[in-house]
């Protein structure tokens, strides 16, 4: 019933509240972005319970064809008091309105300040995931600014940089990481003799699994 009416204008906006509709499917807003293992509907846990409590008693709203009939109140003169419109959140501007977005993320980036940490804040968060899952690492915020996104495996670290044609993408601890893994890769091969001779001091949980088996058949022999 949410993928059946929740596109429906008269109760899109109460949707939103609820949920957040991302890549043409609504999501729990706590959404792992990661498909649970064994799922048949293609969910995380978080939206498989999202949708699990999704009942008419809960959201009548979503069941139109089983409200009870009610009287039509009486045609008055009385102008309804205006609507006012709520901030809205970054999960409902993905997707939907760039210029939107991007005024959304100047006004978080601002309020987190130069020395404070972006991934720590939840919407800035979830455009980073949603930004990883599409595959996009960069996003223009204009005035000569791009926000990035690390393209670190796991990793969800984003940063504010200045626009250029080859703007880096990777945080400094990933940077980091790369270094000390090329060091080393070119340590293990200069020393791959000694890694794997019988007498060596090398601990097995620092071989890999070629490097143990070699080790094991310099030990028997």
């Amino acid at each position: 019933y949410l993928a059946l009416h929740g596109q429906d204008d008269s109760i899109q906006s109460f949707c939103l509240q609820k949920w957040v509709y991302i890549c043409r499917r609504w999501h729990s807003k706590d959404c792992h972005f990661v498909v649970e293992r064994g799922s048949t509907k293609q969910r995380c846990a978080k939206c498989a319970n999202a949708y699990s409590n999704i009942k008419p008693s809960r959201y009548p709203k979503l069941y139109p064809e089983k409200k009870s009939s009610t009287s039509v109140s009486p045609i008055t003169d009385v102008s309804p008091e205006p609507i006012k419109q709520p901030t809205l959140h970054i999960r409902d501007l993905i997707l939907s309105d760039v210029d939107a977005l991007r005024r959304r993320m100047k006004e978080l980036i601002d309020t987190v300040g130069e020395d404070g940490n972006l991934s720590d804040n939840d919407e800035i968060l979830l455009m980073a995931k949603v930004m990883k899952l599409k595959g996009q690492h960069t996003f223009d915020l204009e005035d000569k600014q791009v926000f990035v996104v690390c393209v670190g495996n796991e990793c969800h670290a984003c940063f504010v940089k200045k626009k250029r044609a080859n703007v880096g993408t990777s945080c400094n601890r990933c940077i980091d990481k790369k270094s000390r893994d090329k060091l080393l890769g070119a340590r293990k091969v200069l020393h791959k003799d000694m890694r794997v001779a019988a007498n060596s001091n090398v601990p097995f949980s620092a071989l890999d699994d070629k490097e143990r088996q070699e080790r094991l058949s310099n030990i028997v022999t």
